[in-house]
């Protein structure tokens, strides 16, 4: 019984088109593949990384097809509740 819910269950979400995130394989491709981060220190690493994934490279500024400059960077915290009546408060 277990084997005949989980084969109907397995078949129900391919049907409706459930996918894990990253499982698609359906990124469209970078239009530059060599990129030089300008700026942003705290966001170098994450932003080489995700080029490196998305078959990118970094670059020297003369070597790059593309630079990404990064003025500012801002952090904002919200704090937001719901009550049990599903009331949102916000606290800013």
């Amino acid at each position: 019984m277990n084997k005949i819910f989980l084969t109907a269950a397995a078949l129900v979400l391919g049907a409706c088109g459930f996918h894990l995130k990253g499982a698609d394989g359906i990124s469209p491709p970078l239009t530059y593949r060599s990129w030089h981060i300008e700026g942003g220190q705290a966001l170098q690493f994450p932003l080489e990384t995700a080029l490196y994934q998305a078959s990118g490279r970094v670059d020297d500024a003369a070597g790059a097809q593309m630079t990404l400059r990064i003025d500012s960077v801002s952090q904002n915290k919200e704090t937001y509740t719901v009550t049990r009546a599903a009331v949102i408060n916000e606290y800013l």
